[in-house]
């Protein structure tokens, strides 16, 4: 059996698994049956996504979905670095998505999308498939990188009801005025941690002063003005990254 580190990995809903057995049924089973070409016989890494993981062997193919039976458990290779939320704004264009799929990479645990009052594009339309779509990125991103969980993706219609729920004791918005903390030294801790960046056109001033009322205190990227897409994928890295 080929060694699991090396299979096809593909992400489950928990709910996929039941009695040693896996079903793979709608866009899951379409990408391993007609893109991957997989048939009964072939192997995989199953995960449910929460950090649970099965080398599974395809059984049963059919027109519409697979069955796979869980032939051995696979550990995760250690805890995450620490717990990241990253609080975005929606960007222009794939922008968010750029976000979602590096941010994933580097270890994001929960991704906190909010409408930001300088934010070119409005969440209000099509929330629902806006989720889904973003949830899709930070799935396929987990499975190119190797990591046996896919961070949630959670929409806000207010700033004001993120802010209200927000539960780690770190919390750092990176500003463009902010010149006496840098994110590198505010971030070597390691505890929990929430992370805010802003929209394209920079946060207000009554903006920083609602987040930092909610705890959260303003940090440096440096001397130049990042964008908007860029910022957050460097507050993960400095968070992530060097511990």
């Amino acid at each position: 059996m080929t060694e699991a580190r090396l299979l096809t990995r593909v992400f489950l809903p928990p709910e996929a698994f039941s009695d040693g057995m896996a079903t793979l049924e709608g866009q899951v089973f379409r990408h391993v049956a007609r893109v991957l070409r997989m048939g009964e016989g072939d192997h995989l890494l199953l995960l449910d996504g929460t950090g649970r993981g099965w080398v599974a062997r395809l059984e049963r193919v059919t027109r519409s979905d697979a069955t796979a039976i869980l032939l051995q458990g696979v550990v995760e290779e250690g805890p995450p670095l620490r717990e990241v939320h990253l609080a975005v704004p929606l960007l222009k264009g794939d922008r968010t998505e750029l976000v979602l799929q590096k941010c994933t990479e580097l270890g994001v645990s929960c991704f906190h999308v909010y409408p930001a009052e300088r934010s070119v594009v409005r969440l209000a339309d099509r929330v629902g498939a806006r989720r889904e779509r973003f949830q899709s990125v930070c799935r396929s991103a987990a499975e190119q990188c190797g990591a046996f969980r896919v961070p949630e993706v959670r929409i806000w219609e207010s700033t004001q009801g993120f802010l209200e729920q927000v539960s780690t004791a770190g919390r750092f918005i990176a500003w463009e005025e902010e010149d006496r903390l840098s994110a590198r030294d505010a971030l070597q801790d390691g505890r929990p941690c929430t992370l805010a960046t802003g929209p394209e056109g920079g946060f207000s001033r009554q903006e920083v002063d609602l987040w930092t009322d909610h705890g959260f205190r303003p940090v440096s990227l440096g001397r130049r003005i990042l964008r908007a897409e860029t910022a957050p994928i460097a507050l993960c890295a400095l968070a992530l990254c060097a511990l």
